[in-house]
């Protein structure tokens, strides 16, 4: 239902099957290169955090909820199918754990030797040319962090 608004055809999948997304995403992208425009994959999940740092979840769901809610983690799934498989072993899952965590102290690092972005490009980049209420929030916000 996404996409049938613009006429862009869509496919709903299961968001913590990680092959049904990889499919359906190859699908997608082969529809798009064979001339045939745009479409939709919405993969379907279970938002285990909260919406933003400001959300707190506990206020509308317990961690109980989210456990019983939240279904099979995708990379337990995707370890489990694959081990079914005969694709992957203990060996090769402790190979990919160590590469992961470098890969994973290399963006920390990287993260941290980043300068702070000005704040302006939050709305720089939204649209190519502003609507008037992203321009009137724009001055709004410089008004404001002129003060602060």
């Amino acid at each position: 239902a996404r996409g049938a608004g613009y006429a862009i055809p869509s496919i709903q999948v299961d968001g913590n099957d990680v092959v049904a997304v990889v499919r359906a995403v190859r699908a997608a992208v082969e529809h798009g290169r064979a001339g045939n425009g745009p479409a939709v994959v919405e993969a379907m999940t279970y938002r285990r955090g909260p919406h933003s740092t400001s959300d707190d979840p506990g206020r509308y769901r317990s961690l109980d909820d989210e456990r019983r809610d939240g279904g099979e983690d995708p990379l337990n799934r995707l370890e489990a199918t694959l081990r079914a498989a005969g694709a992957l072993d203990d060996t090769s899952v402790a190979a990919i754990s160590e590469q992961a965590g470098e890969f994973v102290e290399q963006v920390r690092l990287g993260v941290d030797a980043l300068d702070a972005r000005p704040g302006t490009e939050m709305f720089d980049f939204v649209f190519q040319e502003p609507t008037e209420a992203l321009a009137a929030q724009a001055a709004n916000w410089r008004e404001e962090s002129e003060h602060v």
